[in-house]
Formats: structure tokens, C-alpha cells, sequence
């Protein structure tokens, strides 16, 4: 028997019970981790459980609900969406929450997180709305106002995310949703004009945050009402810090869309044009609810085939 293959029997058979732990991936991760990722997957993974669960979700969130239905009112209500669904979405409600759960995604051997300011705005196809998630939306004439220069949804958005940057180190990953920047940037997006210089000034501060500290931007994908919009921007801003053959601001692209592969070949012809890198972040898709179907693929296999296809 040759002393190699020797040597691996022996190593297998006098591993002890902590060393043997360490090689298998889910041991690392505690027993409540485990039980929520498993409860939330089987609830995500089945429409009969999902859609209820959903309109659930969506019923506690509207904030005129008496004390018995409001989850900051109602300790068990708190305590139950707290202890699942937002713990399992959510670093945290402060900013020391937040530094905590990034520190214990490393302790467990995570070389880098990916944060994000969770504030977007969702086009619902159906009833051809638009509802911004993450904040308790607030009535402001100028603020909406098109006279108006300056845009305070615009303001807390940067500030927002300049702080979230503040959480992340070098290695780790900011998750950028434009739309979580207000009605007048979404309103751009949808008639494909410029967006607000004070939104351009706000990308421009925080992308060069993001540089001087070695934190990549990736630009999440969002509602197709809004993307032909949100990439055009992304690409304008690859075009002045992806250079010299790296990238630092990735775009996502939704392989469960029919015209992906199109949208991916366009936007690597202007990169080689203009002399700059396109970052690229391939994902299935995650709005097949609330985005126009017809966009979509019939069938999750042709959206595997679409992504195989792309990477290949």
C-alpha cells in the first residue's frame, strides 16, 4: 500500500471529535442558526406556505395596528418575527447590533460579509405601485417637490449608507439599492433621464469611500420598473473607478429574465469601448411576485440553463 494512501487512513481514524467537527461545513454553525435557516428555507420554498406568509409579514408592518397586532407594542409578536424572520435578514437594529452580527460571521471563519442599508423601494406589477421598504414613509412637499435642489430622502440615504460603510472593513462587500434613495431618483430611473446631481454626488462620496478602503460595491438588482435606469448609472459609475484593469462597483444581472444575456453582451461592449472593467454579479432573480412575468422565464430550468450558459 503506497505511504501515502497509508498516511490518509491514519489521519481519518485518529481525528478526534472537535477535529472531525471542523470538517463538516453546517458544524460550525450554532443549533439556532441551524433551526431558523431551515424553518425559513422550508416556508421560502413552498408557495402555500410563502404567499401567507407574506401577506402575514405585510399586515404587521402597516403601522396603524392596535397594541395586540403591533410588534413594537406586543412583546410576543416582537420577540417571535424578531427571533426568525428579521434575525435571519437583519445584522441588526443598531449600529452595535450590527458591528456584533458582522463579528460573529467571522468568528465562525467568514473572511468577508456583504452589509447593506436596507432601504429600496418595490414596483408591484400587479397594482402598478411603488412602496419604499425600510422606512415609515414621511409626507414632504419639497422633498418632492421637481423645484426643489435639495432632496432630504436623498440625504438620509447617503448618510446611511456612509454609515453603514463605517461597519465593513477591507474584504468585505457593500450592497448598494439605489432605489432606497427616494421618489425623485426612482422617477429618473422609470423615464431613463439623468438622476439628481445630489444622488450623483452621494454615489461619487461613497464609491470613493469604498475604494480609499478596499470595500467592493456590489449594485443590487432590483424591480425591472426601475433597472434599465439602475444599470445605466452603475455603468457610469464603473466608468470612472473600474479602471486599470480591476473592479471595485459590480452590477447584478437576474438570470430568470428572458433578455439578460442580451443586456450582459451590450454592457460588455461598452466597457471594451470605453476602456473600462465591468463587474459582474450573476444571480437567478429574486421579484418573480412583484415583477411583469412575462419577463421571466416559463420554468425554473430554463432560468438554470440561462445562468449555466452565462458562466460558461
Amino acid at each position: 500500500m503506497p505511504l501515502s494512501r497509508m498516511l490518509g487512513v491514519v489521519s481519518r481514524t485518529t481525528l478526534l471529535p472537535s477535529q472531525a467537527a471542523r470538517h463538516a461545513p453546517l458544524a460550525i454553525l450554532p443549533n439556532g442558526v441551524l433551526i431558523r435557516s431551515a424553518l425559513i428555507a422550508a416556508i421560502s420554498s413552498k408557495r402555500l406556505l410563502l404567499l401567507p406568509s407574506l401577506k402575514l409579514l405585510s399586515f404587521f408592518s402597516k403601522p396603524d395596528r392596535g397594541f395586540m397586532l403591533h410588534p413594537e407594542k406586543n412583546p410576543f409578536i416582537h420577540v417571535l418575527l424578531k427571533k426568525t424572520f428579521y434575525n435571519q435578514f437583519c445584522a441588526g437594529e443598531t449600529r452595535a447590533q450590527a458591528k456584533q452580527c458582522v463579528k460573529a460571521l467571522k468568528d465562525l471563519g467568514f473572511k468577508g460579509v456583504i452589509l447593506t442599508y436596507a432601504r429600496e423601494t418595490v414596483f408591484d406589477n400587479d397594482s402598478k405601485s411603488g412602496n419604499m421598504q425600510g422606512v415609515e414613509e414621511v409626507e414632504d412637499k419639497e422633498a418632492t417637490s421637481s423645484k426643489a435642489s435639495f432632496c432630504p430622502s436623498i440625504e438620509e440615504w447617503r448618510v446611511g449608507t456612509l454609515k453603514t460603510i463605517e461597519l465593513i472593513a477591507e474584504g468585505d462587500m457593500l450592497a448598494l439599492k439605489m432605489t432606497g434613495a427616494g421618489s425623485k431618483v426612482t422617477a429618473a430611473f422609470v423615464a431613463e433621464q439623468t438622476v439628481p446631481q445630489q444622488f450623483l454626488d452621494a454615489l461619487d462620496e461613497i464609491c470613493a469611500a469604498c475604494k480609499a478602503r478596499s470595500i467592493r460595491i456590489i449594485v443590487d438588482g432590483e424591480s425591472q420598473h426601475f433597472q434599465k435606469g439602475i444599470a445605466a448609472t452603475t455603468l457610469q459609475l464603473m466608468n470612472r473607478f473600474n479602471r486599470d484593469g480591476s473592479a471595485i462597483i459590480f452590477n447584478t444581472y437576474q438570470a430568470y429574465l428572458k433578455h439578460t444575456p442580451k443586456v450582459i453582451a451590450e454592457h460588455l461592449e461598452v466597457a471594451s469601448q470605453e476602456g473600462f472593467t465591468l463587474g459582474l454579479k450573476l444571480v437567478r432573480g429574486a421579484y418573480m411576485l412583484s415583477d411583469d412575468r412575462s419577463l421571466i422565464h416559463d420554468t425554473k430550468q430554463e432560468t438554470d440553463d440561462a445562468y449555466n450558459h452565462i458562466t460558461t
